[in-house]
């Protein structure tokens, strides 16, 4: 492994760079985008989240307690604000926000999927019926006769298949 990818270097040369890398890390960024962001190689921040994982569980844990802190302030605050309206929005929002970050950090789902699909087949089959009467009613009545086909031809229609062949 080269010396440039374990972040050993970047650690002594640019400490505040270092710094911004281990607590992107411990928010959950990807290696690319963190190297993309702070342009480092991704490799050498591959290498830094193996050797700081001790250091990136203690700054989640400081970082869901500040979420947690932060998320009951807001939801406080927009109670407080619900008589006066006041930048209720924000602080909801705020507070929806700190509430899904301490939710993530501390290994819960966040999000929630629901399909609730329900078929009335009583109710869709009462509308074709329904549909099929109105069709019934509109349609005009037809006037019909069945006729012998030997009274059609003047001839008693055994005849002209003889003259066909």
């Amino acid at each position: 492994m080269p010396i440039g990818c374990t972040g050993y270097q970047l650690k002594a040369r640019y400490p505040e760079r270092y710094k911004v890398i281990v607590r992107m890390i411990s928010l959950g960024i990807g290696d690319k985008e963190i190297g993309k962001q702070t342009r480092s190689d991704p490799d050498t921040i591959k290498q830094i989240r193996l050797r700081q994982v001790r250091d990136i569980e203690a700054q989640r844990e400081e970082m869901r307690s500040r979420s947690y802190v932060n998320a009951v302030l807001c939801t406080e605050k927009a109670t407080e604000m619900v008589d006066g309206a006041r930048n209720l929005t924000e602080a909801s929002v705020a507070g929806g926000i700190w509430t899904d970050k301490w939710m993530a950090l501390s290994g819960m789902s966040t999000a929630s999927i629901s399909v609730e699909h329900r078929i009335d087949f009583e109710g869709l089959f009462e509308k074709l019926k329904k549909e099929a009467e109105e069709t019934m009613r509109k349609m005009k009545p037809v006037r019909a006769e069945v006729v012998e086909p030997r009274l059609l031809g003047g001839g008693d229609g055994a005849g002209e298949g003889a003259n066909a062949s």
